[in-house]
């Protein structure tokens, strides 16, 4: 019987999205041979990712502090929007939970009848991540459950071409080949339109029995070769440009993303080590080159901030992330924009699914549609939940924030958001990236309160509940004092 096992892979691409992918397949199985094609070009200056990261890093053996060293990295704790529904508002999106969900019923819903009584206080002020974030304050999360520090949450931020490296040293090795030739031609199986092998500039045919698109918005194969279109986003996320400098950073260290409102777009920071990474996000359409470059760098001293460099972005996802046998990864795949999360971070996601679901070489339909299945729906969540930090949004002064706010919503957002408004409660998807607690902080921040909390809690003396609530802020803060700062934390940690 002909050995049907996948043996041989071409990845199109070597940025770090090429690299993210090779390393996830080399080190869940070694014994088939991966080479990377074409060129490196892929933009990326630094990541801001979530928790999952750390499954991500545990499954190619990566150890947290010898990467913090060699790449620059920062904790992250949460993001913090500033100037974001109008000017001077201002919220926390912590990593780690707020309070406690006691009596079966989220914290939410305590936090919604003590609002409705008259409490004003921010909700961020019962998470101990978002406290410690505020304050440039850091610590590991403790497994004790009963130690406060157990509800500390947390990621990183990491220089992405330092990143790619390191996966290349201590991962990667000499597990992979590298070409930096293009493809000039592509062989496609007349049977059954698989591809066969592809060409490259100086006349070399390499087959394989597996293809991987990591070639960017080109789309080298899954779009110019398997012609699979895109579902495009643009009418929801107008945004199609990003531009990015880096910032010569000197003093304390954020532990936090910031996210920023502008009147023509919005700048995401991400700290690293020693320098910030500023990013513009914004529609050509309204905003030329020329504005935007003087945009990113106001306020800034002279040689204090790299060249900018900028970055297409097409919002929306593949009909198909994987067809025959070719699947994409990266914005071959789906591209969107970066609010709380790194687009490679689905990718690390993305990968572990498909080393789940990995096939032999007939690469059968059951796979490959269960792979698109649930790829496609965990997308479509993470643009609702993109798309609902706009709701609340009252800025008119441009295009870009007026396509936000007027745009019709998709049927999913809508009854998300019909659910939460009048019971506060969570509607129940499948491969949700953010979870219930963050969905919810998500509305309570955007001054998204709901009409009622579960009826539950009016058993719940109103008076009882401020004691506690009081206590529960108290203990926090008293825990977020006698916490280091960052870069204190940082510097032992990194010795």
């Amino acid at each position: 019987m002909k050995n049907q096992e996948i043996n041989s892979i071409v990845i199109v691409g070597r940025g770090i999205t090429a690299v993210t992918v090779a390393s996830a397949i080399a080190k869940s199985m070694p014994q088939i041979k991966i080479t990377l094609i074409g060129a490196d070009d892929e933009q990326s200056a630094a990541l801001s990712m979530l928790p999952q990261i750390h499954e991500f890093h545990r499954l190619l053996g990566i150890d947290e502090k010898a990467l913090m060293q060699a790449t620059q990295a920062t904790f992250k704790l949460a993001t913090i929007y500033q100037d974001w529904n109008k000017p001077g508002h201002s919220y926390t999106q912590p990593l780690g939970p707020h309070g406690a969900a006691t009596e079966f019923v989220g914290f939410h819903h305590f936090a919604t009848k003590m609002h409705q009584s008259g409490d004003n206080t921010a909700y961020s002020e019962y998470a101990l991540s978002a406290v410690a974030a505020e304050n440039n304050r850091f610590m590991h999360p403790q497994s004790d459950p009963n130690s406060i520090f157990s509800t500390m949450a947390y990621s990183l931020h990491i220089d992405a071409t330092a990143y790619k490296q390191y996966l290349l040293n201590h991962v990667l090795q000499d597990k992979a080949h590298f070409k930096t030739e293009n493809i000039v031609d592509v062989s496609l199986d007349e049977n059954n339109g698989f591809i066969n092998s592809v060409t490259l500039e100086k006349g070399e045919n390499l087959k394989a029995d597996l293809f991987i698109d990591c070639s960017g918005n080109a789309a080298s194969l899954i779009e110019k070769v398997m012609g699979v279109g895109r579902e495009d986003w643009s009418c929801w996320l107008p945004a199609n440009r990003v531009l990015s400098t880096t910032i010569k950073s000197k003093g304390e260290v954020m532990p936090y993303t910031q996210v920023a409102g502008k009147t023509k777009g919005w700048f995401r920071h991400v700290p690293l080590l020693n320098t910030i990474v500023r990013e513009f996000v914004y529609n050509s359409d309204e905003v030329s080159l020329a504005e935007a470059k003087n945009i990113i760098t106001t306020g800034l001293s002279p040689n204090t901030f790299s060249e900018p460099s900028l970055r297409e972005l097409h919002s929306g996802q593949r009909q198909q992330h994987w067809s025959k046998n070719c699947i994409a990864f990266g914005s071959a795949a789906a591209d969107f924009e970066a609010l709380e999360m790194s687009n490679l971070q689905w990718v690390q996601v993305a990968v572990q699914r498909f080393i789940n679901l990995f096939p032999d070489q007939s690469c059968h339909p059951a796979l490959v549609n269960e792979y698109n299945r649930l790829t496609q729906l965990e997308l479509d969540n993470i643009r609702d939940y993109n798309l609902l930090h706009y709701l609340s949004v009252t800025k008119q002064e441009s295009m870009m924030w007026n396509q936000w706010r007027q745009q019709p919503l998709p049927d999913s957002l809508k009854h998300k958001t019909a659910l939460f408004s009048i019971h506060g409660q969570s509607a129940s998807y499948e491969l949700e990236t953010f979870l219930e607690g963050s969905r919810a902080s998500t509305f309570l921040g955007l001054g998204m309160w709901p009409d009622k909390y579960d009826p539950f809690l009016d058993s719940f003396d109103i008076e009882d509940l401020k004691q506690r609530f009081d206590y529960m802020r108290a203990a926090i803060r008293d825990t977020v004092i006698k916490m280091p700062s960052h870069r204190l934390y940082l510097e032992k940690y990194c010795e």
